[in-house]
């Protein structure tokens, strides 16, 4: 197809498409832009609903355990026993802390020294008093350590005992009354353990203050259980809830499917909430599901113009093959002619020499020796005769319209000699090519065969193997019959090909190899042979083999005979 020709068609075609294209993703992209920004508000605002219900459940536990410190006072023996008390039977209570107004730990009591887990939690405690909110925090004056201790080295169990003596005073030695001043509590979060931990706070009117550790486990249930469940939310717009803690991972979650899977905790989410105080470390995230769009809008906007696209596309595919398809038959056409061309000045210009020596040779006659010279030569022609009448029929093969195959003329031959007769023509020139011809000859019996079809098929296979793989120096020849079936198989020792390539080269002008080195050929020797065979009603094939190629005919030749009969 000409260049300007091509790019015109190119034009035509992408122009409207392009545009067609183009209206039709903004119209789409607007629409869908109109729902997101629907889906965003509605999510902020069940987000923010989760938020508040989160808030509420924890007013709810403030005021229980408010309710707790306002039966606290030193003025009663049983007021440290009512924190222990409430530490043992409320789950959501992990500890009590009491601190006096000079910043020490009163209560709970260091524990005995043996016990290094009780120890280190204390320890723990003592740290979550020190970093409790400013507004409750007094600092006291702290013993330094001694000077004289010197260089020596303190043990383990003397360096904590010491730590928890300096820092910490017994229940016995306060009598300072642990009355709240408010009802609110101060919120602390601290980060231990498992990660994010609840604290409350009270002051006292002595300035001391009592807090409380909430129980993370206990808690975390607790809210989970407060929380929305998004699959019994029918009017929902939300896919997946995800609660997320500093370092965004997810804390816990839910989808529609009931199941937050690692893909959808994975995704980008739609909006994003950060908690209020005490959880201000975590966020909420959440994907809103995808809302089915309305069918008969976004037809009635796309389909008269995906209408126009289609009639253009096919109207543009149909111009540019059929184009295509008639300048690549007229290509091929004028190729096919000139290389038949070529094809046959050879065998003409060889019956033309031939023909006139054996004129010279006829007058010159005298000898044996001539006799023989002048059959050699008549050989030659009969031989360039046969090459050009194969190639002729092999023209017409190519040439005649195969949705109207012309019928075989079959006659009775006695399959074995008439095999074997075809092989032997090839023989001269298979030696002087210098190949090896091999036969294993083992059809035999009266069949039905079109000798010239037989002829054509044999002979192109063989002129092929001379072309392409005279370098393996091997020509293997096999006759078999199979359920009333002549079986002939064209065997070389050359370089091959691959099952890729064998698709191919049953295709007419195709060669695989038109380097100038490569054989001359027209490219249609194996499209004649499998054609001829098709109109026997048989078929030409590759079989893959370790080395080289192998073609095998297989032709119907009828019910068969047996040699000396007449066939049926």
């Amino acid at each position: 197809m000409p260049t300007r020709l091509l790019l015109a068609l190119i034009v035509i075609l992408v122009t409207p498409l392009g545009l067609i294209g183009w209206l039709s993703l903004r119209s789409v992209g607007q629409r869908e832009q109109l729902v997101r920004e629907q889906q965003t508000l509605l999510a902020e605002r069940e987000l923010n609903d989760i938020d508040d219900a989160i808030q509420l459940w924890l007013g709810q536990v403030t005021a229980s355990l408010g309710r707790v410190v306002d039966n606290v006072s030193m003025e009663q023996p049983e007021t440290f026993q009512l924190l222990t008390r409430s530490r043992r039977s409320d789950p959501l209570v992990r500890d009590w802390v009491a601190i006096n107004s000079q910043g020490d730990l009163i209560y709970p009591t260091a524990p005995a020294l043996s016990d290094r887990r009780r120890v280190a939690h204390h320890e723990s405690l003592i740290e979550m008093a020190e970093s409790r909110p400013d507004a409750l925090r007094l600092l006291p004056s702290e013993p330094t350590p001694s000077a004289e201790s010197g260089s020596a080295k303190v043990p383990m169990a003397q360096s904590i005992s010491s730590s928890l003596k300096s820092r910490v005073v017994p229940r016995s030695s306060s009598a300072t009354p642990l009355a709240t001043t408010q009802a609110t509590p101060m919120q602390q979060t601290w980060f231990r353990d498992q990660g994010l931990q609840i604290v409350l706070w009270w002051p006292t009117s002595s300035g001391g203050s009592l807090g409380v550790l909430l129980e993370r486990s206990a808690w975390l249930a607790r809210l989970m259980d407060r929380l929305p469940d998004v699959p019994s939310r029918q009017q929902s717009v939300l896919n997946t809830i995800s609660v997320r803690d500093s370092e965004n991972k997810s804390v816990f979650g839910w989808s529609v499917r009931g199941r937050l899977s690692p893909s959808m905790d994975a995704a980008m989410p739609l909006v994003s909430l950060r908690l209020k105080p005490p959880f201000s470390a975590w966020h909420l995230s959440a994907n809103a599901i995808d809302i089915p769009s309305n069918l008969a809008a976004t037809l009635a906007v796309i389909a008269p113009l995906a209408t126009i696209g289609l009639v253009l596309l096919a109207l543009s595919v149909y111009v540019a093959t059929s184009l295509r398809r008639q300048m690549r038959l007229a290509q091929s056409r004028v190729t096919f002619a000139g290389q038949v061309s070529h094809e046959l000045r050879t065998p003409l210009t060889n019956i033309r020499l031939y023909s006139e020596l054996a004129h010279q040779d006829l007058e010159q006659l005298e000898t044996l020796d001539q006799c023989e010279r002048l059959r050699k030569r008549l050989r030659v022609i009969d031989q360039e005769s046969e090459r050009l009448s194969r190639l002729v029929s092999g023209v017409l093969e190519v040439i005649r319209d195969q949705s109207r195959p012309r019928p075989p003329r079959k006659t009775e031959e006695d399959i074995g000699p008439l095999v074997s007769r075809i092989v032997v023509g090839f023989r001269e020139v298979l030696e002087e090519k210098q190949i090896d011809l091999r036969t294993r000859l083992e059809a035999e019996g009266i069949g039905h065969v079109d000798v010239e079809l037989l002829e054509v098929i044999l002979g192109n296979l063989i002129s092929n193997l001379i072309k392409y793989a005279a370098v393996g120096r091997l020509c293997l020849i096999e006759s078999s019959m199979r359920d009333q079936r002549l079986v002939v198989s064209v065997e070389d020792a050359g370089p091959g090909m691959t099952a890729k390539q064998a698709q191919r080269v049953f295709k007419p002008f195709i060669r695989l190899n038109d380097s100038i080195e490569a054989p001359s050929g027209t490219g249609i020797g194996l499209t004649i042979a499998q054609r001829a065979a098709k109109r026997h009603g048989g078929d030409v094939r590759w079989v893959k083999v370790p080395r080289g190629t192998r073609f095998e005919v297989s032709l119907d030749v009828g019910p068969l005979g047996r040699p000396g009969q007449e066939g049926n």
